[in-house]
């Protein structure tokens, strides 16, 4: 009688099956942050303040004064707030909707334009669900998710639009234009989407552009001022903002070429904590110059996944070196300012493992880096559910202390402490859970 080998449970559950079980997993973890007690921060406080403003008539202010924050994010608070429905659950389930348009857009960027299977696709999403920087922002009312949501589903509209190198497909593109704008008005920094637009609206015409300067002359200098004026139109709405002028008083305090070397490294820096899936705030145990090595191996594998990619250049690349050009100039830093690329930094970093020469050493190096960023990010899901779900306790679990006795003073009703009464205020708004249940004094 003929014996049998035993079958592996990777023979016997396929890795798209796997790539499946693993997102549907994630999704509910995710989900399982509904509970959350409403998590402020500084941009999140002003958030809500505006929502709160322009839903009681008085228009995009905070305190009465205008700031440099896009009008998108608080129309969506006033939105939740007029329809009665505003609440720590329904912030964090807005965040998961937006996140859900990322993640299929990112899928199909990465079936369609990375050429990638389905399970690995599947696969990468779950990665990109697993960063730490991902999660920790999820469960915070601002804007830096929603904009992530319409800024892929932007580049994958943009990429559609220009699919065929011998036209511009017109509807296609008049939605990847709308999304556009609907970006900036979450997020400034939506303007990096613009040359992938001029990319899409050129690429088509360049492969002739002898034939046109010939016959068509008049065609070639309406196409050149319509995007002159475009960058003339941008340039003019970037100047009018607060942000601008922010920037430029904080990019000229130091010398062109000082600035520039400090934005660098600590850009560097941040793409560290991104690649490693650490911040440095809770990993002190590793050194600055380990984060930094960290950054630059990030950028190395960017640079190989764009260069192996050459010959397929598109408006997706497009849209990664001008968000990341944007960002180097960027003089405020923060790891949640690369969230919203954040699909296609592992996407182009994976590029080189993909596409790149075969060999066990790439492989073995693939597995070490995923298997890392893997087992670090379900720490931080297992960290942020422990989070959601510990009721009072969170108000000495949240925060570095400064928001410590807002909410101790409206969880514990205790009085220690600085208290801030806009916190109070916020909380007690959008958690109203705590003035239902009894103290536990």
């Amino acid at each position: 009688m003929a014996s049998t080998k035993p079958t592996s449970l990777s023979v016997l559950i396929k890795p798209w099956s796997l790539a499946q079980i693993a997102a549907i997993l994630l999704a509910v973890i995710y989900l399982l942050q509904l509970p959350s007690p409403l998590r402020l921060n500084t941009d999140s406080i002003i958030l809500l303040g505006i929502g709160n403003s322009v839903a009681e008539g008085h228009g995009f202010l905070y305190h009465g004064m205008q700031t440099h924050f896009p009008p998108g994010y608080p129309a969506l608070v006033a939105m939740l707030n007029l329809l009665g429905i505003a609440s720590s659950a329904s912030l964090i389930l807005l965040n998961c909707a937006f996140l859900g348009i990322a993640l299929a857009s990112c899928y199909l960027i990465y079936l369609h334009t990375l050429n990638l299977n389905p399970a690995s696709a599947l696969g990468l999403c779950c990665m990109v669900m697993l960063s730490y920087v991902l999660i920790k922002h999820v469960t915070i009312p601002i804007s830096d998710v929603v904009f992530m949501g319409l800024l892929m589903l932007a580049i994958l509209l943009t990429a559609r639009a220009s699919k065929d190198p011998e036209k511009t497909s017109w509807p296609w593109f008049a939605l990847a234009v709308a999304t556009t704008l609907e970006a900036i008005s979450v997020r400034t920094a939506g303007v990096a989407l613009i040359p992938a637009l001029a990319w899409g609206l050129c690429v088509p015409w360049l492969s002739s552009f002898k034939v046109l300067w010939v016959k068509k002359p008049v065609r070639v200098w309406g196409w050149v001022a319509a995007l002159l004026s475009m960058a003339l139109f941008c340039g003019l709405l970037l100047s009018q903002t607060l942000y601008f002028s922010e920037m430029m008083g904080i990019f000229f305090q130091d010398s062109v070429v000082v600035r520039l070397l400090k934005n660098l490294v600590a850009h560097i820096f941040e793409l560290g904590e991104v690649g490693l899936n650490l911040p440095w705030e809770k990993a002190h145990f590793l050194p600055k110059a380990g984060y930094a090595l960290a950054g630059l191996f990030v950028l190395v594998l960017l640079g190989r996944g764009l260069w192996l990619r050459r010959q397929d250049f598109s408006t997706v690349e497009v849209t990664l070196l001008s968000y990341c050009g944007m960002i180097f100039l960027w003089p405020y830093f923060d790891a949640r300012f690369w969230l919203p690329i954040l699909p296609l930094i592992l996407g182009f970093a994976a590029v080189p493992f993909f596409n790149g020469t075969r060999g066990r050493g790439r492989q073995v190096a693939g597995m070490i880096l995923c298997t890392w960023f893997a087992v670090t990010g379900l720490f931080a899901l297992a960290y942020t559910t422990s989070l959601s779900w510990s009721g009072r306790k969170f108000a000495d679990l949240y925060g570095n202390g400064t928001l410590n006795p807002s909410y101790r003073a409206v969880l514990l009703k205790e009085t220690y402490g600085m208290t801030n009464e806009e916190v109070m205020s916020l909380i007690r708004q959008y958690d109203s859970r705590w003035e239902k249940i009894p103290s536990p004094h």
